[in-house]
């Protein structure tokens, strides 16, 4: 970004790096993503802290992930669809754990207060 004049230089598809910073915006995201997105699936069913809907919807996340993750090696053109820096990657499968995480604490919320009433009695 320094070494241009014009600051028009793009680290994700300019320089040395580039195709390294591609896998790191495109499929080992999607896999660590989806890693934790199982991770926590599997933890919620198993203790119950939250509804078992939380739980299928990480396994069913982590498998949307895990289909990006070869179709994120087909570029790096902004507007294609699966292109590791493409919309769909980034607003789509990247948006989905975001809603994923507000529904969940949104469920968290309400569940706080029914434990807390059982646990006084």
């Amino acid at each position: 970004m320094l070494g241009t004049s014009s600051g028009r230089f793009d680290p994700t598809t300019d320089g040395p790096l580039a195709h390294a910073n591609m896998l790191m915006h495109g499929s080992v995201t999607r896999l660590v993503t989806a890693l934790l997105l199982a991770a926590a699936g599997y933890a919620i069913l198993r203790t119950d802290t939250l509804p078992r809907w939380a739980g299928r919807t990480g396994y069913l996340l982590a498998a949307v992930n895990l289909a990006f993750v070869r179709r994120c090696s087909s570029g790096w053109t902004r507007p294609r669809f699966y292109s590791a820096l493409g919309w769909g990657n980034t607003a789509l499968t990247a948006g989905l754990i975001t809603y994923l995480a507000a529904a969940v604490g949104i469920a968290a919320m309400r569940r706080a207060p029914k434990q807390a009433v059982a646990t006084a009695r």
